[in-house]
């Protein structure tokens, strides 16, 4: 495998909500669609380890697993399917700013299935990972 089938993007944002409110947030995955339009429904995939989140958008199920938890800092998941990519990692790193808010950086990485897939792919997650979190920044900031 070449460099080239290696694909990454980040998003930076700041919020004026603290981190453990957006950390809570993130962490509540059954919680999500109240907040976040598109999703229908998202459970917790039983006995799953690590935790698997099901995200049910319309008719198809995408799995996440969680792959660790350091509140209110750190948040990271893979795409375990129906996206076609391998080795997905994304990393959500919060930091509190003086002013009580946030500095939030997601990071992605992942190979592409196969070539010629990896741009179209990286743009599909990058669109579905700024609205994420945008969504999440609004109900913190509401809430």
């Amino acid at each position: 495998m070449t460099d080239q089938s290696v694909l990454s993007f980040e998003i930076r944002r700041t919020s004026s909500a603290p981190p453990e409110r957006l950390f809570a947030l993130l962490s509540d995955a059954p919680g999500w669609p109240t907040w976040f339009r598109g999703l229908k429904r998202v459970d917790w995939e039983p006995g799953a380890n690590p935790p698997v989140r099901l995200m049910r958008i319309g008719p198809v199920t995408v799995r996440e697993a969680v792959l660790s938890e350091t509140a209110p800092a750190h948040h990271a998941y893979s795409v375990c399917s129906v996206i076609p990519m391998r080795d997905h990692r994304a990393d959500v790193h919060l930091t509190a700013r003086p002013d009580g808010g946030t500095d939030i950086v997601w990071t992605t990485t992942f190979h592409r299935a196969w070539p010629g897939s990896g741009r179209p792919v990286r743009a599909f997650l990058k669109a579905g990972v700024s609205r994420l979190a945008s969504a999440l920044i609004a109900h913190a900031e509401r809430t």
